[in-house]
């Protein structure tokens, strides 16, 4: 009974290595993710800014195709 209850007490042990091992690489993962998830969030706030950017340029650029189809007519 002394064996098992070595045996016992060594898988256990082993267990808890593994246990602590895995919760190390979770920590490493969640803070990787953490870090994407910042980087992403940042590269979104300025793709959005672009986004805005290309609006603004679309609308200047139908007020002055506009304005030259209004030349182009007064012009005739």
């Amino acid at each position: 009974m002394e064996k098992s209850t070595k045996e016992h007490i060594s898988v256990i042990m082993a267990m808890q290595n593994e246990v602590a091992g895995l919760e190390k690489k979770v920590q490493e993962v969640s803070e990787k993710l953490k870090e994407k998830t910042e980087e992403h969030v940042a590269t979104q706030r300025v793709v959005d800014m672009f986004k805005i950017e290309v609006r603004k340029w679309q609308g200047e650029a139908r007020r002055v195709q506009q304005r030259q189809v209004q030349l182009a007519s007064c012009s005739r």
